[in-house]
């Protein structure tokens, strides 16, 4: 399984997004074997599986985690739910760790597939750190 991590600034969500976080991430997506991207978007109203369109703003890297039948199995559990719109305010700005377990924002769904603990306490940024840390993430494709 691939992971990657947009880097752009289509809008101001993103630059504010990356601006609160001190990183140079906004946004980040699970790719599977057939180059489909899993995640949660707020330009989607949620979790959702597209076709992974590569351009110079995304930022890919192999990680050890393979696809299993089991994290399929979560993802399609997972299909449709909500974009976790509150968590940006109260988690980030206000800082009160609250999570909303029927609606996710990217990193926490990313987490969540990839089986770390506490998916909603990091946001794109603290994910790419913890997993070039852990060892989780490779090399850059």
């Amino acid at each position: 399984m691939k992971i990657a991590f947009y880097k752009g600034s289509w809008n101001w969500i993103d630059k504010a997004i990356r601006f609160w976080t001190f990183w140079k991430y906004s946004h980040c997506e699970l790719i599977l074997s057939d180059w489909s991207m899993f995640s949660s978007s707020w330009m989607d109203w949620g979790v959702r599986v597209k076709r992974f369109y590569n351009s110079k703003n995304w930022d890919i890297f192999h990680t050890n985690v393979y696809e299993t039948w089991i994290k399929k199995s979560l993802m399609v559990r997972e299909l449709w739910k909500g974009y976790d719109y509150y968590w940006l305010f109260f988690n980030f700005i206000v800082d009160l760790d609250l999570e909303n377990k029927d609606k996710w924002f990217c990193s926490e769904i990313c987490w969540y597939i990839l089986w770390i603990e506490n998916p909603s306490n990091y946001s794109p940024n603290w994910l790419y750190k913890k997993l070039i840390k852990d060892k989780i993430i490779k090399w850059n494709y």
